[in-house]
């Protein structure tokens, strides 16, 4: 039988590792955000055009002379930054944590991805070609969240 002198040794550590683990100052699971490259184009300009449902599309740089160019059903290798558009706080990247490495998406139109942009991504990535880059701004209408979203994205391959 387990006294209850040695019981209280155990709890106490027990209960402080769980305090601890609540901490959000220290959690282990924060993002770090600051190899994010800035954002590529003033948002005060006027967009490069504005499709029918509203998301303004700015080009950064041009796609690759010949290379290919995205399908709604394509497979495609992104290097992307979301970010909230009332602040622009960083709320994904492929530049996290100290990596750039990019991420395949396994179909634009069906990607989950990007958060909060889904069912609306191919708005503004369709069309793209390898080596392109652009910044989607997308209204708090065409997101899942109670904000308008900052989509920085470059294509690096069409994986088909």
């Amino acid at each position: 039988m387990v006294s209850k002198k040695f019981a209280s040794y155990i709890m106490l550590p027990a209960v402080l590792l769980f305090a601890a683990a609540c901490n959000d100052n220290s959690s282990p699971f924060v993002p770090d955000y600051s190899t994010v490259p800035e954002l590529p184009v003033n948002l005060t300009d006027e967009a490069d055009w504005v499709t029918d449902e509203g998301v303004r599309v700015y080009v950064a740089n041009e796609g690759r002379e010949n290379g290919l160019e995205v399908g709604i059903r394509d497979e495609v290798t992104v290097w992307y930054t979301s970010r909230t558009l009332d602040t622009e706080r960083i709320l994904q990247s492929t530049y996290s944590n100290g990596f750039t490495s990019p991420v395949t998406l396994p179909g634009v139109a069906a990607q989950t991805t990007i958060l909060y942009v889904q069912k609306n991504l191919p708005l503004g990535v369709v069309g793209m070609i390898e080596g392109e880059r652009r910044v989607l701004v997308f209204t708090d209408s065409l997101t899942t969240a109670t904000v308008g979203i900052i989509l920085d994205i470059e294509v690096y391959t069409i994986d088909y």
